[in-house]
């Protein structure tokens, strides 16, 4: 019958892409609802996925697949929950993933913060060893470039949490599987993305076998702007007269190094000679 579609398979992939939306909407006003009520309003990876859960307010018949377990059953099963929370909220924080549903840190009602990024910035003696360039500029400037250059690797995902391991992810989806049930618990063709590594080079031409990462070279959108003169002051008597690549390469492996210093970063050596950068999630607030 030339034509015919199936109605009811069409009504099925409705019905779950307006589950996922609900979900994502209901984790959203969860995660504000904790963030509102957390002493300081201010949230950390370590209570993050419990404090969410807690503002969700959900009942085991939400999610179990066997609501009427207790004890060690039970808690099993509310971990999985929990573990499941802990990858949806990393994953919400990719910048337009849902261009209909902008995340709370584009609506301007979530901020995100690094503990020790001021303190790093302000540490003279750290600086003083650092290029030129950072070398000459104040600590509150040197806060908005570190804070626009991880915002970049946030925003791609290059986190060091376990929730964005794919080794644990498998167990997520292991213990999901066997415990929950959807929209809660992960569907059977639902892929995880695992966390990425940032490359401050230019991809190279022979590909990065299998490598999860997001290049940041100086050819990159923050790479642009990061290399203009606005960026470190019209009179900076440091500015290059040609900021080429190799000077970009030398300014951003002295930030990075320093940011290492106070772990807000770390540091990879990755195949083919590179080295990757991730963001360390215990910081984060």
């Amino acid at each position: 019958m030339l034509g015919f579609t199936d109605n009811r398979q069409d009504a099925s992939l409705q019905a779950g892409h307006f589950n996922d939306f609900v979900q994502i909407l209901l984790l959203r006003g969860a995660l504000l609802a904790a963030i509102r009520n957390e002493p300081g309003q201010v949230l950390t990876d370590d209570i993050l996925t419990q404090r969410v859960l807690d503002h969700l307010h959900l009942e085991p018949a939400d999610y179990g697949e066997n609501p009427g377990a207790k004890g060690g059953a039970a808690e099993l099963t509310r971990g999985a929950l929990r573990d499941v929370l802990g990858y949806r909220l990393y994953y919400d924080l990719r910048r337009g993933w849902r261009i209909t549903s902008p995340n709370l840190e584009q609506l301007q009602l979530l901020e995100i913060g690094y503990r020790g990024l001021v303190e790093c910035c302000q540490d003279e003696a750290e600086w003083e060893e650092a290029h030129p360039l950072l070398r000459s500029l104040s600590p509150e400037k040197r806060y908005e470039i570190a804070l626009e250059l991880l915002a970049v690797m946030r925003r791609s995902l290059c986190i060091k949490t376990i929730h964005l391991d794919p080794f644990f992810q498998e167990q997520i989806r292991n213990r999901s599987f066997n415990r929950l049930k959807e929209p809660w618990g992960l569907s059977e063709d639902e892929r995880l993305t695992p966390s990425s590594y940032m490359i401050p080079r230019p991809r190279s031409a022979h590909g990065t076998s299998g490598i999860d990462a997001v290049f940041v070279s100086h050819r990159s959108r923050f790479g642009r702007r990061f290399k203009s003169r606005e960026v470190w002051g019209l009179d900076n008597p440091y500015y290059p007269e040609r900021f080429d690549e190799d000077t970009y390469n030398e300014v951003i492996d002295s930030l990075l190094r320093v940011l290492s210093v106070y772990g807000i970063v770390e540091a990879t050596d990755l195949p083919q000679g590179y080295k990757g950068y991730r963001l360390e999630s215990s910081l984060l607030e």
